[in-house]
């Protein structure tokens, strides 16, 4: 199976048969980790990462990959191994990592990642009703009159007033979790 097939897999939400290719990309990737100081659970643990990043890359409709996805997913790879070995302070030879993909794409998909983990972890600490009027309006786009039909509700001013109470809650706990990140950060 092609690389393109594989992008068209994941963008069908087919990840089962496209994984199955990918899984094949692990071998020299869990050998790299492996000699550069970590473990078969380190290996696994970046290579699953890695994969979170490509498939919500691969979704987006303006990603166009310029490489094969073994050499993508190799670069991932060794970018978040790189980052985690800088964060636990512990020695890099820097020409070893010299051959990694460009680190500023690497660096703003890493990001990226971080922002979509902060995302989940605010919306999975909501209601399911305050996430399901949530992502009919924003992800969905939505109108107030269609949610308040879908959704059961008496009147678009009901949903207003409950996506209001609702963005409020979470922006609270955004504020939460951005303080206990940047706790974490600092020590």
């Amino acid at each position: 199976m092609n690389d393109s097939k594989i992008l068209e897999l994941l963008r069908l939400g087919k990840h089962s048969p496209a994984f199955d290719i990918l899984y094949n990309a692990y071998p020299p990737i869990c050998k790299f980790i492996k000699n550069h100081g970590g473990s078969d659970d380190d290996a696994r643990d970046i290579f699953q990462e890695a994969l979170i990043i490509f498939c919500r890359r691969a979704e987006q409709p303006n990603f166009q990959l310029t490489s094969k996805i073994s050499t993508y997913l190799f670069s991932v790879c060794k970018f978040l191994w790189k980052d985690k070995l800088q964060k636990e302070n512990r020695y890099i030879h820097s020409y070893d990592f010299d051959q990694a993909a460009d680190e500023s794409d690497l660096t703003e998909e890493y990001q990226q990642e971080q922002k979509y983990r902060f995302l989940d972890n605010v919306l999975y600490a909501i209601s399911a009703k305050c996430k399901e009027i949530l992502e009919a309006y924003y992800f969905h786009k939505w109108s107030m009159l269609l949610i308040a039909d879908r959704l059961g509700y008496g009147s678009e001013a009901s949903v207003k007033n409950q996506k209001y109470k609702c963005l409020e809650k979470a922006r609270k706990i955004a504020k939460q979790e951005q303080l206990s990140f940047n706790q974490t950060e600092e020590a």
